[in-house]
């Protein structure tokens, strides 16, 4: 992840800002992504999932969410010119300077633990780690991942199978 965006808790809320690009000329940094009320409770923790190109947040309410743009220009890629996934999360092609903010769409909900999660850790393509004050661990899955990962197991044992 490029060191140019800044994620800021804000209450129950986030914001993500680029630090390099300044929305004034004045050296304030450049409000890309706002949702006020994201959860019921603080946000304990954010982090992009670079991969799925969405932004994960834990909270106080027990639950873990993730966000990400309704748009996602896929055009861009096939004329050669890569997005990054900061400019996938926020639905912009590169080098698009207007829009802004945006607000993220929720995308899931994530609700297992008992008390506030305070941490998630990106294990693609496994899945998910959170960690709460009710002492679990969690590991989230892709369900379609799974589902895809079991049905090739299944097919290549009973295409292994030559008779009874």
């Amino acid at each position: 992840m490029e060191e140019r965006y800044l994620f800021a808790s804000v209450s129950n809320g986030f914001k993500v800002f680029d630090v390099i690009a300044s929305e004034d000329n004045q050296g304030c940094p450049k409000l890309l992504a706002c949702y006020l009320n994201a959860h019921q409770l603080p946000i304990t923790h954010m982090e992009l999932i670079e991969n799925q190109s969405a932004l994960v947040t834990s909270s106080s309410d027990n639950t873990v969410r993730l966000w990400g743009s309704a748009t996602n220009f896929t055009g861009s890629e096939k004329a050669g010119t890569k997005q990054s996934a900061m400019d996938k999360f926020i639905g912009r092609r590169p080098k698009s300077a207007s829009g802004y903010p945006i607000i993220p769409n929720l995308l899931g909900e994530l609700r297992g633990h008992t008390a506030p999660v305070m941490m998630v850790c990106n294990m693609l393509p496994h899945g998910l780690v959170t960690c709460g004050v009710d002492m679990l661990v969690l590991l989230w899955k892709d369900n379609e991942r799974e589902s895809s990962l079991r049905f090739q197991k299944i097919s290549s044992h009973l295409n292994s199978i030559t008779s009874l």
